[in-house]
């Protein structure tokens, strides 16, 4: 949504493909809407016109269907990418995530090779597939892709199962709601930020074949 107001007003043309419409609140007048499926090839099909750019920021939210985060995050970034091979795009951007370092203390380390036996989740395991997918392209084919590493995005219109609406929605009713002892630090990123690293990469596709972490660092004890 933040990305697609932002293109907007650049005076480009945007596409949304997801598997359903976005909520009243989250619905751009200039853009359209395709609904579709990127684990099913057949779907894809829907996309005719010549793009530029492609973001890839689908997946699944519930990371408790294992073998739905699994598919949304891997197979549906693959075939996407595979999609979009020989269209002779600018340049594809992957949306992952920091959860493919694995179990490192903080700092994270950039130079640590990850495992992917060495990831607990599914979705860890997924989102990693896919960046190691994208960069064998690059290695392969000279794939024009870049990988963001997403530390804990956040902003206006997100939805009410993420970690800080939930908090808030809490704290504001005055109900109950699960928590730890919130002893833990996290990087947090406002979206307007990560739109704005978003739009610079979109210019330099000459970075392609590199991956990128988007965070802050000045991590806050959740507490």
């Amino acid at each position: 949504y933040h990305l697609a107001k932002r293109c907007i007003r650049m005076g480009w043309e945007v596409t949304s493909l997801s598997k359903g419409k976005p909520s009243s609140m989250r619905t751009l007048k200039k853009v359209k809407y395709l609904v579709g499926d990127l684990t099913k090839k057949k779907d894809l099909k829907i996309l005719k016109k010549k793009f530029d750019y492609v973001v890839n920021a689908a997946g699944v939210v519930d990371h408790s269907a294992n073998k739905d985060v699994f598919r949304a995050h891997y197979l549906g970034c693959k075939n996407l990418a595979n999609f979009f091979l020989k269209k002779k795009i600018k340049l594809f951007l992957q949306m992952g995530s920091c959860v493919e370092y694995g179990p490192q203390k903080s700092p994270q380390q950039e130079s640590f090779k990850s495992k992917i036996t060495s990831l607990k989740s599914m979705y860890s395991r997924g989102k990693f597939a896919a960046s190691r997918y994208l960069i064998e392209l690059h290695k392969k084919y000279k794939f024009p892709v870049i990988v963001f590493r997403l530390y804990l995005n956040y902003g206006p219109n997100q939805d009410f199962n993420r970690f800080l609406p939930i908090i808030i929605d809490g704290c504001m009713r005055d109900k109950k709601f699960p928590c730890s002892s919130g002893i833990q630090y996290r990087s947090f990123t406002y979206v307007d930020d990560l739109v704005r690293a978003i739009i610079i990469a979109l210019k330099k596709p000459q970075l392609s074949g590199n991956i990128f972490n988007i965070g802050n660092n000045k991590p806050v004890k959740i507490k």
